[in-house]
C-alpha cells in the first residue's frame, strides 16, 4: 500500500511538473507571438514613415521646380512690361512695331 501511495504521489508530482512546463511553454509561445506582432507593427510604421518622407521630398522637389518654371517666364514678362512702360507715350504711338513688346510679353508667358 505504501508503494501505491508513493507511486500515486510521484505521478501527481510528475503531472504537476508537466502542467507547469506546459504553462511555461504556452507563456513563451504567447510572448513570442506578441513580440512578432510588435515587430511587425514597428516595421509597418517604419514603412509608412518612409513612404511619407518620400512623398514629402517629391512634393518639395516638385514645388521647387514649379516655382522656377513659373518665376523664369514671369521675370521675362515683368522686364518686357517694364521696357514698354519706360517707352514714352509719343514714341510708342509713333512706333510702327510697338506691338512687338506686347507680343514679347505674351510669348514669354507661354
Amino acid at each position: 500500500m505504501r508503494a501505491c501511495r508513493q507511486m500515486y504521489a510521484h505521478a501527481r508530482l510528475a503531472a504537476a511538473a508537466h502542467e507547469k512546463e506546459m504553462m511555461e511553454a504556452t507563456a513563451r509561445i504567447q510572448a513570442q507571438r506578441e513580440l512578432a506582432t510588435a515587430q511587425a507593427q514597428v516595421a509597418q510604421r517604419a514603412l509608412i514613415v518612409a513612404r511619407e518622407k518620400a512623398a514629402h521630398e517629391a512634393k518639395n522637389e516638385f514645388m521647387s521646380l514649379m516655382c522656377h518654371e513659373v518665376r523664369t517666364p514671369l521675370n521675362g514678362c515683368l522686364a518686357s512690361a517694364e521696357m514698354l512702360l519706360e517707352t514714352p507715350l509719343k514714341v510708342r504711338a509713333r512706333m510702327a512695331n510697338h506691338w512687338q513688346y506686347t507680343l514679347l510679353i505674351n510669348n514669354t508667358g507661354h
